[in-house]
């Protein structure tokens, strides 16, 4: 729970410093999907995943490594939840 507030607030701090669709930004944002993944919060690591892709797709391209690295994070943790299609 510690590891999550910490990523919370360093989250905060990159978006005041770099805005909220910095690819900064979005590394930070990415760590806590983990942090919230490895502690079970899936919901809420699907919705960080989502977000840092989108800022992904549209600052680094859709074929970037990054971008398909949180995508299949993103399947990851969809298929954890079971949800399909």
């Amino acid at each position: 729970e510690d590891a999550r507030k910490d990523a919370e607030e360093a989250l905060e701090i990159m978006r005041l410093a770099f805005g909220r669709e910095d690819l900064k930004t979005a590394a930070t944002l990415s760590a806590l999907a983990s942090v919230n993944s490895r502690a079970g919060h899936l919901a809420e690591a699907e919705r960080c995943y989502r977000e840092v892709l989108l800022i992904q797709q549209k600052k680094a391209g859709l074929l970037h490594p990054d971008t398909l690295r949180t995508g299949a994070s993103l399947g990851a943790i969809l298929i954890e939840m079971r949800k399909y299609g």
